[in-house]
């Protein structure tokens, strides 16, 4: 019990870093993503020099020569502070639901009532969060494959159609079904727990 103890307490104290350092990266982050924001508005019609954009095609890096306006970026930039957001959202509140998990473990109490269903909690935030980061990645996958017009990089002679395939990694049902199974499993600990304590 000691062990579980001591080390709760550490992932717990490593986790409170974590929190604030994954704050101090959508801080910055933020900052960043909304000044090249206003950066390409006021830009006007300025245009990217040629060279200057490298795009990756599946395991392919192409470097374009074609210039871009700076205003091309704007949809893309937009999407990018989306999905900033939505993950330092989901990642600190995952580690505030764990922690949540690991405080009565610190206290020497593997089994409290509060730990199945903060395990809940997690699986269904790894569940929504799956789906929202999922309907995420494809919508900038439209949003940059219309914005810099992936279709026309190709040689019209040689290459028939472009087309946008939808995809995805689905991984996270798998987490969620194994998070709920967690929960159950602790929450049938709980009550031999408490039967334990009753018979005692």
């Amino acid at each position: 019990m000691d062990r579980i103890m001591k080390t709760s307490k550490i992932i717990y104290k490593v986790l409170s870093v974590l929190f604030w350092l994954d704050l101090a990266a959508l801080g910055f982050g933020l900052l960043v993503e909304i000044a090249a924001i206003f950066a390409a508005i006021f830009a006007g019609d300025a245009v990217l020099p040629e060279n200057s954009l490298t795009i990756t095609l599946g395991s392919v890096e192409v470097n374009l020569r074609q210039s871009y306006h700076s205003r091309q970026f704007i949809p893309f930039l937009g999407t990018a502070v989306v999905n900033l957001v939505v993950g330092a959202a989901s990642l600190c509140g995952g580690i505030r639901i764990v922690q949540g998990i690991l405080r009565p473990m610190t206290q020497g109490k593997p089994f409290d009532c509060n730990i199945s269903s903060a395990l809940r909690k997690l699986a269904f935030l790894v569940l929504i969060m799956g789906v929202i980061s999922y309907l995420l990645d494809n919508v900038t996958n439209v949003i940059f494959f219309h914005s810099l017009d992936i279709s026309s990089l190709f040689s019209q002679e040689k290459v028939s159609g472009c087309t946008l395939s939808v995809v995805g990694d689905v991984s996270f049902l798998i987490w969620f079904g194994l998070l709920l199974l967690l929960s159950r499993v602790f929450q049938y600990g709980q009550q031999l727990q408490q039967l334990s304590d009753e018979t005692l």
